[in-house]
């Protein structure tokens, strides 16, 4: 380490340091601190080079001598619990760096005005980045509190209300990380994904939220809450919403668009969507909204007319291989959606003005019927046909397996569709027919939009869909938002507001990580949060702290959020300067 003075005219005060590039193993300097233009600091202080100078031999040195430490250990005999070696988790300073750079720190230290608000802050940070290493229960993060380095643990009862704290916060955390995200991302908001699933509950207990639904995991017997989910191009989420159990989810697209549009004060969007959410309501409202769609739709499904077009029409685009073999191909079908929606009232009263004039008799219209100009776009692949031809052979395997052996298994596996009964009432029989008229269907696929173009276009937007859906995938699996071991209102809002935070910053930490060429899953992400260690040896009044459990992963990581590097051994002051974690707390 050592001080610079660079530039010409303008010159400049610098500290350095040297460093081996692990790539082509030469020495090469970086700038560690620019103190600015020598005149103005000179101005201030005639000594200032000479005091940084000495102050940067002062550094050297007492790193010099930190590579070289002698432990002394009292070799005694393990007579109890704490006569062994302890070992805290260290891991969440990562997280803690991340919470800091995303501006959470700073949003929560002005948003949170309660008296014991050190507590509440304490809790906060614990139950995000608990979420973002090893999610559990609130009575299990409590518990284990006090395993993680610099952490001071709170009693259970202090937990609960904070989560009423963070659900009043709700709205205004989504828009510090809207406008957090515009700053440091390339997020683009023409072209959003939409989804929406729902979590169970182990209650039969119901509530404002709370209620019997329909479930995906099939937990039919248990009460649900239902979260509608948009995200932009680089898969971090914009913002969610959560409705009542009951609520079917294609009546939650209308609610959650309308929310974006009002969030960012934007015109019109693009939202992409799953068949799932296809339904002349949705696209008759999202168009009405000024918002275009790509959404799948199911040919299945579709009248004979559509169906006839789709599998015996002329291709508009064919793609051959080198053999002169079809592989890929589209065509763009028009479609008209209509659906009937209430007039405004200004509307009812031009209705009722023109009956009266004329006479008519009856009770006047409340509903009119709006027509929106739509294509089906339709793909066939060969990949996708070949893999549609090998589940369904599996499928048939387990089906005719199930039918001679086990039929009680039929109806957890959704069989029962392919069976049908035949001439004698009491006897079953599989729906060969069935099963052939859904083979037309293998390696096809459709979406439909109300926007004009092209059908490679319109696939290769809808392509995107996948994000959200690994997004949830890591709610449900890795950061294991379900079960919801919470019951209030309150509560459950404040729960799904640290799992919609756990989830933004994990993505946003992928986005930087992509940014330097590297990819790791959220499970991957998590693992490398939850791993390392910080073992204490040597004597209890004179300690030192010895790293283990590291993985690439996290020093990769590290790396990426520009943390100051970690010694094999530090005393609790190097580590807690490395690291911002003050071990200190532990040990009290």
């Amino acid at each position: 380490m050592h001080v610079s003075i660079t530039g010409g005219k303008f010159r400049r005060v610098q500290v350095m340091e040297q460093f081996k590039d692990q790539k082509t193993g030469k020495y090469r300097s970086r700038v560690i601190k620019d103190y600015g233009k020598l005149d103005e600091l000179v101005a201030l202080d005639p000594n200032f080079v000479e005091k940084l100078r000495a102050e940067c031999r002062e550094e050297s040195k007492k790193e010099k001598e930190l590579r070289k430490v002698t432990i002394q250990i009292d070799n005694c005999m393990l007579n109890s619990a704490g006569d062994a070696a302890q070992c805290f988790r260290f891991g969440h300073a990562a997280i803690l760096k991340l919470f800091t750079d995303m501006g959470l720190e700073d949003f929560f230290d002005g948003k949170v005005d309660k008296k014991n608000k050190k507590v509440v802050m304490d809790i906060i940070r614990y139950l995000i980045l608990r979420r973002c290493s090893a999610p559990d229960s609130i009575r299990a993060a409590q518990e284990n509190m006090k395993e993680y380095a610099g952490l001071k643990s709170h009693k259970l009862d202090a937990f609960y209300p904070v989560l009423d704290v963070l659900a009043e916060l709700k709205q205004e955390t989504i828009d510090h990380f809207s406008e957090f995200m515009m700053k440091k991302t390339n997020r683009k908001m023409d072209t959003v994904c939409y989804d929406v699933t729902n979590y169970y509950f182990e209650s039969q207990k119901v509530g404002e939220l709370r209620l019997f639904g329909f479930s995906k995991e099939h937990k039919n017997n248990e009460v649900i809450v239902v979260m509608g989910l948009l995200i932009d191009s680089n898969g971090i989420p914009i913002t969610y919403r959560l409705f009542p159990g009951n609520t079917m989810d294609q009546k939650t697209l209308a609610e959650s668009t309308a929310e974006l549009l009002e969030l960012y004060g934007m015109d019109s969007i693009t939202v992409v969507a799953d068949r799932g959410m296809n339904s002349s309501e949705n696209l008759c409202v999202l168009h009405d909204r000024n918002c275009n769609f790509v959404i799948s739709y199911t040919l299945k499904k579709a009248s004979k007319k559509i169906m006839d077009a789709a599998l015996c029409g002329e291709w508009e685009a064919v793609f051959y291989d080198s053999e002169g073999n079809m592989t890929y191909a589209t065509k763009k079908l028009p479609f008209k959606v209509k659906h009937k929606v209430l007039m405004t009232e200004s509307e009812q009263e031009d209705i009722k003005a023109q009956r009266k004039e004329s006479h008519s008799r009856g009770r006047c219209p409340i509903y009119k019927e709006v027509e929106v100009d739509c294509n089906i776009h339709v793909s066939w692949s060969r990949d996708r046909d070949n893999k549609d031809k090998h589940d369904r052979e599996r499928f048939l395997e387990k089906l005719e397996k199930n039918f001679n052996n086990n039929k009680g298994q039929m109806m957890k596996r959704g069989q029962m569709k392919y069976i049908r009964t035949g001439a004698d009432p009491s006897k079953f029989e599989i729906d060969w027919d069935l099963i052939a008229e859904e083979s037309k269907f293998d390696g096809y696929y459709a979406v439909v939009t109300d926007k004009e173009m092209e059908s490679d276009e319109a696939m290769s937007i809808y392509r995107s869909q996948w994000k959200i859906e690994e997004s949830f995938r890591i709610l449900k699996t890795d950061l294991e938002a379900r079960p919801v071991f919470v019951w209030t209102d309150g509560h459950i809002e404040g729960y799904f507001l640290i799992c919609y935070i756990a989830l933004t910053m994990l993505r946003y930490l992928q986005y930087l990580l992509v940014k330097n060429g590297l990819e790791l899953s959220a499970e991957r992400i998590m693992n490398a949060f939850h791993s390392p260690e910080v073992a204490m040896v040597g004597n209890k009044d004179n300690p030192y702290l010895m790293p283990v459990h590291i993985t690439e992963d996290y020093l990769r990581i590290a790396k990426t959020l520009k943390m100051k590097p970690l010694y094999r051994v530090m005393e609790p002051t190097i580590f807690k300067r490395q690291t911002g974690l003050d071990i200190e707390v532990n040990l009290k």
